[in-house]
């Protein structure tokens, strides 16, 4: 588990065996560190941060080992990842106008970046107006908010993309999208919970069913 702790009113990165019980720092730096998540290797910790403001961020490769250097991905702030279960995909959501947060919305100046099999990142400029991506556990389709005049929709698409996005139902705005651990269903969050929409998968296409309430709760 690698989390970001406070210590002397300092954030740090401190990364968490569990199955050891130990808990080992990472050096990073210092300035507003934020968003830490593994690396699709599982050898890294990718973090944002920003010694002096958001015009100073940079999101960083930290190797967990303590000997390997430390790389510097891209300018700006990590908002979000995802990465694909098998590892073969990492997708960042990066801002380099605002602070990292994890709710930044379509024309807050966030961009979305895509590494395959662990080559370079490059933009994924068809998605200028996405936000908040989610791979399905092969890599094989993203979803994705998706904001306009009407408000907000969650749409999915094959990965690498089609240009074929696929609307999922919903009833109000959809925030969070997640697939299954089987890739066999999404979940999205709204004001009253947590809903749950089946896939059917064949070939390059993907049929959405009906969401159902998967958890009543209301969130703030």
């Amino acid at each position: 588990v690698a989390k970001t702790m406070a210590s002397g009113g300092a954030a740090e990165i401190r990364v968490v065996d569990l199955v050891r019980g130990t808990s080992t720092g990472l050096d990073v730096g210092t300035g507003e560190i934020s968003q830490p998540g593994w690396s699709a290797d599982g050898r890294a910790v990718l973090v944002s941060v920003a010694p002096n403001g958001i015009r100073s961020a940079h999101v960083l490769r930290v190797p967990v080992d303590g000997r390997s250097p430390i790389d510097t991905i891209m300018p700006g702030g990590l908002d979000r990842y995802a990465v694909s279960r098998d590892g073969r995909v990492t997708i960042l959501q990066v801002s380099t106008t605002r602070s990292p947060n994890r709710y930044l919305e379509a024309g807050q100046g966030s961009k979305l970046y895509a590494s395959t099999n662990g080559g370079a990142f490059d933009e994924l400029a068809a998605l200028g107006d996405a936000v908040d991506p989610t791979l399905s556990p092969d890599g094989k389709w993203v979803a994705y908010e998706k904001y306009g005049s009407g408000g907000g929709d969650f749409v999915i698409e094959r990965f690498p993309l089609d240009g074929r996005p696929i609307a999922v139902p919903h009833d109000e705005n959809p925030y969070e999208p997640n697939f299954s651990s089987r890739g066999d269903k999404v979940f999205y969050r709204i004001s009253r919970g947590i809903v749950q929409v089946p896939l059917t998968i064949a070939g390059d296409r993907v049929a959405p069913g009906k969401p159902t309430m998967y958890v009543a709760s209301d969130f703030a």
